[in-house]
């Protein structure tokens, strides 16, 4: 392989004499303290991510990431012969944004925001210790460091939508009558629900993390790499839309005795091994030996060792500095990010209606799931026979592990309930035109239409985002720290039609909330 002709070259032309070893040692002393300094500072958010790789199929590819980073280092040891570590102040400046970027993921309590900027942290960290010249040689491991960060489920709702809408199509193709609403696929009259894990966002990223490595070790051409990049993530995509449209298409003409529903994850890994070693296989014939990458190498190690000298003293210095810099977010979070104790007699009013509405005890099956909220609220308001269900879960204050936008935080029981379609629509509540999120629900044959926003600093809103934000305005500056998830739901025993109808009569002025979340606390509460 070329990468490993590349090595013999190097290692017959510039090799480490006595001066490179001690400079390098030291380097990596430093460096490595400095590294370790910085991991112990966000240890809090190092053991988050470790976290979230052992609990997700998606991620665990990342507990990979920093030992192909580290392999890929040290095979690039000959390259580094002629460098010396220049320590850059500019760097420094990288630290401040990450900083600020962890600071208010803090207050947000958003574990990818700390996550990201503990990453950043440390490339500028890297960038600051050894300088541009050696940064930019070891370009790729220390980019690929970015793997770590389990960011990439905000793609899945997309995803999913394109799975099953492609799904659809092949199905069709095949001669299986197919229609799909939203995330559910109903094949010749069977149901079937697309799912996180058939999204394809664990084929993508374990793709991209093979992929990076397989071309950056065969080509030399960035377009060589790019392209074999993009083919890998192309046929990630196939792969799993395989998995997905054989595993209903062997269902239906088999009548259910041939049910790969039941180990679906299993068979679709199966199914991307076999990708990625046709990948690899193909890969190889298109590899590329660089011969002409690194001449002159020796005479450009010559004249890097000559034009640099080594300057240990502001190593120390950038490394310590550095370090400094990325332990001020934690200080300050520890004086500003508190959350005061919830008083142990909260309580809130039960929201007025006006006539015809009236306001009566919780009947359903249905329930929205915030495990950490500090109170729940469940009601239901009859009209004419019919029934709308609210739910709302109150925070006394934000904190960590108790938030409105969690992880744990669900429409839907996932048991009973299960959501397949959600989108953004413009209703009236309380006189005002508010955007909120409509999430449809399925449970067997019923179906369930919820109506869900949050209150948060004195304001309704459903956007995840700005939900955050005000989060971390009220965290870190000054606003109303009190917080509520609220959802309006209602089952669609006449229609979809007919239940928004139901809901935009109860919203549209004779449901009244604010009094009652402004005057909740400890008892009596006032609305």
């Amino acid at each position: 392989m070329s990468s490993t002709n590349t090595s013999l070259r190097h290692q017959a032309g510039t090799t480490l004499g006595n001066d490179d070893r001690a400079h390098w040692s030291f380097v990596l002393a430093t460096t490595g303290f400095a590294v370790a300094a910085v991991i112990a500072i966000y240890w809090s958010s190092v053991v988050a991510v470790v976290t979230v790789w052992s609990n997700s199929d998606t991620y665990n590819f990342a507990f990979l990431v920093a030992p192909v980073s580290l392999y890929i280092i040290w095979n690039r040891r000959q390259q580094l012969a002629g460098y010396r570590a220049q320590p850059l102040w500019a760097g420094l400046l990288l630290l401040v944004p990450c900083g600020l970027l962890w600071l208010a993921s803090e207050a947000a309590d958003l574990s990818v925001g700390r996550q990201l900027a503990v990453v950043g942290t440390l490339q500028g960290l890297l960038l600051t210790t050894l300088g541009w010249r050696v940064y930019k040689a070891l370009l790729f491991p220390f980019l690929y460091l970015w793997l770590m960060v389990p960011a990439a489920d905000v793609f899945l709702p997309s995803l999913q939508l394109m799975v099953t809408g492609a799904t659809v199509a092949g199905l069709n193709l095949l001669g299986v009558p197919t229609t799909s609403e939203g995330i559910l696929i109903v094949a010749d009259g069977a149901t079937y629900r697309i799912v996180e894990g058939c999204a394809s966002l664990d084929f993508i990223l374990g793709s991209l993390a093979f992929s990076l490595v397989y071309a950056n070790l065969l080509y030399r051409r960035f377009k060589r790499r790019a392209a074999f990049v993009a083919a890998a993530l192309a046929a990630a995509v196939a792969a799993n839309l395989l998995r997905t449209t054989s595993i209903i298409y062997l269902t239906d003409v088999s009548e259910g005795r041939f049910d790969l529903a039941i180990d679906h994850l299993l068979y679709g890994w199966v199914m991307f091994l076999v990708t990625v070693v046709v990948l690899m296989a193909m890969g190889l014939r298109f590899r590329e030996d660089g011969e002409d990458i690194d001449a002159d190498a020796d005479a450009d190690a010559k004249r890097r060792r000559a034009d640099y000298p080594e300057r240990r003293y502001a190593l120390v210095a950038t490394g310590a500095a550095a370090v400094l810099l990325a332990s001020l977010a934690p200080a300050y979070a520890v004086y500003t990010v508190t959350a005061e104790a919830v008083p142990a007699n909260l309580a809130i009013g039960t929201p007025p209606t006006l006539a015809p509405w009236r306001a009566a005890a919780a009947d359903s099956d249905w329930q929205a799931v915030f495990p950490a909220s500090d109170l729940n609220l469940s009601r239901r308001y009859i009209t004419a026979g019919q029934g709308v269900d609210l739910f709302i879960a109150y925070y006394w204050r934000q904190r960590p592990g108790a938030e409105l936008v969690a992880w744990g935080n669900r429409v839907a029981d996932g048991r009973t309930w299960h959501p397949f379609s959600s989108v953004t629509r413009q209703v009236e509540v309380e006189g005002r035109q508010l955007a909120v999120t409509e999430t449809r629900l399925l449970a067997k044959q019923r179906r369930r239409l919820v109506w869900h926003w949050n209150w948060i600093d004195g304001r309704f809103t459903a956007s995840r985002l700005t939900t955050k934000l005000l989060q971390t305005k009220t965290r870190l500056l000054t606003g109303e720290q009190r917080a509520a998830f609220i959802a309006l739901s209602v089952e669609e025993t006449d229609g979809t039609a007919a239940a928004r109808a139901l809901l935009e009569s109860l919203t549209a002025g004779a449901l009244s909330l604010t009094p009652c979340l402004e005057g909740a606390g400890p008892a009596p509460a006032s609305c």
